[in-house]
């Protein structure tokens, strides 16, 4: 009984912040998620609670919590090849990016970039702005198809890396 409180008090706290279309639009994101992604389990959720905890402890001035939606690492199977790697950061349609991911996801960038130890292996920093239900797939300002997009996962349609203007700041 007390556990059903509980979830009913969760639901609630959900509409009251982001209204019952948001309610609505977050489980059919949960269940398209859990229904097509290949996910051995249900805990992946619980790296977004361990964000939302830390980002609550760190004061607000002096530190910058960001986490990079993807790393993509491209190999040769059944070689000793580590391969490729390029870092992948995913936005709504028309979204760039906040100023702190500007300092940080620049700032990385820079030091893979100038690393002289593996250098090859780092391909670059990608914002990537997507709507999945239109079909829409810009990669750093480049409008590509479907085809396109998936070629370019795969490694093969290359585009120019992002260039952060860290100078100018």
């Amino acid at each position: 009984m007390n556990n059903n409180n509980n979830n009913n008090s969760n639901i609630d706290k959900i509409i009251s912040r982001y209204g019952t279309k948001g309610y609505e639009h977050l489980t059919d994101t949960l269940a398209y998620i859990c229904s097509t992604a290949r996910f051995d389990t249900y805990y992946f959720l619980d790296e977004l609670k361990i964000f939302a905890w830390i980002s609550n402890i760190l004061p607000r001035e002096g530190y910058v919590l960001e986490n990079l939606d993807m790393i993509l690492r491209i190999y040769e199977p059944n070689s000793n090849d580590f391969g490729r790697f390029k870092l992948l950061e995913f936005k709504y349609t028309n979204n760039n990016l906040r100023k702190g991911q500007l300092f940080t996801f620049g700032l990385l960038d820079m030091m893979l970039r100038r690393s002289q130890v593996e250098s090859d292996r780092y391909e670059g920093f990608y914002l990537i702005n997507i709507d999945l239900n239109n079909k829409i797939y810009i990669v750093n300002g480049i409008t590509l198809t479907e085809e396109e997009f998936k070629l370019f996962l795969l490694g093969k349609l290359k585009i120019e890396p992002y260039r952060f203007e860290l100078e100018r700041f």
